[in-house]
């Protein structure tokens, strides 16, 4: 039994209380839903989702089984419902999807730790959804590295 949409009802009306103060330093509240199954109420998470979506939030949604309806139904919901949600599987998983798009990238236990806990930018969204373009790839370097100072631009 998951009753994620009570859990997404309880978020929502503290982010609510939030809200104002949040969008007026243009921050997010990071929601991570670790689980193992499919909502025992679909219809009702669903809509509980994108209730909370109209706040400023980034859900992350990590998948913690190998059960192809569980994988299914959440795939099909990040395809249907627009950023800020983003559904991981497991490493080896994500590796795989990444690599199929951006093979010039080791997808390694940092880079999914930080997924997992919610960071959210353009660029580690796209990595396993298409291939990064040459600048993409030099600023997603510099992101990965903190680099203090602009690297040299990349030759095309």
């Amino acid at each position: 039994r998951t009753p994620l949409h009570l859990r997404l009802a309880e978020v929502k009306q503290v982010v609510s209380l939030a809200t104002a103060v949040l969008r007026e330093a243009k921050q997010k509240v990071s929601v991570v839903i670790w689980t193992d199954g499919v909502p025992d109420k679909r219809k009702a998470f669903e809509k509980a989702l994108r209730e909370l979506m109209r706040y400023p939030v980034s859900v992350t949604v990590r998948l913690c089984t190998s059960d192809e309806e569980v994988i299914e139904y959440y795939s099909e919901l990040d395809s249907e419902v627009s950023a800020p949600l983003e559904v991981l599987d497991d490493l080896r998983s994500e590796a795989i999807e990444v690599s199929h798009c951006n093979p010039w990238l080791t997808y390694a236990p940092p880079l999914h730790m930080v997924r997992e806990l919610g960071v959210v930018h353009p660029l580690i969204d796209a990595l396993d959804e298409r291939k990064l373009r040459v600048g993409e790839m030099k600023e997603f370097i510099e992101l990965l590295l903190g680099s203090p100072a602009p690297l040299p631009e990349p030759l095309e």
